[in-house]
């Protein structure tokens, strides 16, 4: 017999609209006419994980492919999270998400399999995203990569250095994971690479160094002209991220590497500023035009 919190945990996610780990604009897209992107605002990181899940499955209708990559994804954090084979409970991951098609569109019965099978997937996901992923917010990547959620993995980083790597997926397929260092290697990687539709991830962290309590990646902001260079929409790797195309952004908080609140909110308040005409979550909001945006310098050099 199951116990209480079972049957209670299993109530919550039979729930036909359990709430999205996060809040979330959509915007047009940079490149891409007639289409709408998603950016979601999430306070811990390892919530990014059900976003990714949400767009490659396109909200929950199409399962996860198995004969090509997903999105590719490009990561600006102080840390290094994507995490590894230990992060992965390959049984929990692979029971995450049913297929998501319908079987027959003209059987009322199969329309009704097919809401539920959805449904489930996505409050698991959801679910998984709090309770199965690292706690620390340090091990999110390399599971959604495991699941084919998303592609090759650019990492722009502060933290201890690391060599670039392969990983395989549930499928087979080969991903890249790649570490750089600077604006200008990410830069270089991503011209080099195929051009594919991408998600944008970016934890405000990135934007702190070390203060006197040794805090790595907390405490001190940087100046606000760095964050408005690399963020640029007219800027180089802005412009190239845009015209890839750009499928998603996802910009998770994580305070107690910033300092707390007030520093986060001050980067958050720069990041919007820079990016975004209206305030970002609110009724009216687009991209800035980048003729309005910071005009100085117009390559990232960082």
């Amino acid at each position: 017999m199951q116990n209480m919190d079972e049957v209670l945990l299993r109530r919550l996610l039979d729930r036909p609209h359990a709430p999205s780990p996060g809040d979330s604009s959509f915007l047009s897209s940079l490149s891409e006419h007639n289409r709408a992107i998603e950016v979601a605002v999430i306070y811990h990181h390892r919530m990014a994980f059900y976003y990714w899940l949400c767009w490659t499955t396109n909200d929950w209708s199409c399962s996860l492919r198995s004969d090509q990559l997903a999105p590719d994804l490009v990561t600006v954090d102080w840390h290094d999270d994507v995490g590894g084979e230990p992060d992965c409970v390959f049984d929990e991951l692979h029971s995450l998400i049913a297929r998501l098609e319908v079987e027959n569109v003209d059987d009322h019965a199969s329309l009704r399999d097919a809401v539920q099978r959805r449904q489930m997937s996505e409050n698991n996901v959801i679910a998984y995203s709090m309770l199965g992923l690292r706690s620390l917010n340090d091990g999110h990547i390399f599971p959604a990569q495991y699941l084919n959620a998303i592609g090759n993995v650019y990492v722009l980083y502060k933290q201890r250095e690391k060599h670039s790597c392969r990983m395989t997926d549930q499928y087979g397929n080969q991903h890249e994971i790649h570490y750089v260092r600077t604006v200008r290697d990410l830069l270089k990687h991503l011209k080099k690479a195929e051009s594919r539709p991408t998600y944008f991830d970016l934890d405000v962290d990135y934007f702190f160094r070390e203060g006197r309590g040794k805090v790595r990646g907390a405490e001190v902001m940087i100046a606000e002209e760095e964050i408005r260079s690399l963020l640029d929409l007219d800027g180089d790797f802005m412009a190239h991220l845009g015209a890839r195309p750009m499928r998603g952004m996802t910009i998770a908080l994580e305070p107690t590497y910033c300092g707390g609140l007030i520093g986060c909110f001050k980067a958050l308040s720069v990041i919007c500023e820079t990016l975004f005409e209206g305030s970002l979550l609110g009724d009216k909001v687009d991209w800035k035009d980048p003729r309005k945006s910071h005009k100085k310098p117009k390559t990232n050099q960082t």
